[in-house]
């Protein structure tokens, strides 16, 4: 299995993790007692604020996990190389020649040449 793609990233982000679930559960707690509407109002910002945010890290840590097990199923399939590509003689003879044909098709181009002067006249001035 592939390592970790940001070890030091994932612990930032569940060390993050671990500071705003104790803040979340103790701000939910404080709409369950008696508090003025105001505070309340302010509680309930500060909560939409931290589980903003709670939200986008473990998103970002889901990411990880994902890019993780992509990295995992890539080096199963040998990454990073990647083994030449043999076909049957016959075949092969057949690419080469192909291949000379678009060779020969390529070869009756070429690019235009880039204009080597520019005339401009100007027409005469109109009073407006």
């Amino acid at each position: 299995m592939a390592d970790d793609i940001n070890p030091a990233l994932r612990a930032e982000l569940v060390a993050a993790l671990d500071v705003l679930t104790p803040e979340l559960r103790g701000l939910h707690d404080l709409t369950n007692v008696s508090i003025s509407p105001e505070l309340a109002s302010s509680v309930w910002l500060q909560i939409v604020i931290r589980e903003r945010r709670s939200n986008l890290i473990q998103l970002m840590i889901n990411a990880m996990d994902n890019a993780l097990v992509t990295l995992t199923k890539l080096e199963a399939d040998g990454y990073p190389t990647l083994d030449p590509a043999t076909i049957d003689p016959s075949e092969f003879t057949e690419l080469q020649g192909e291949k000379s044909d678009l060779e020969t098709a390529i070869s009756l181009f070429t690019p235009e040449s880039p204009a080597s002067s520019l005339v401009v006249n100007l027409g005469q001035p109109v009073a407006r």
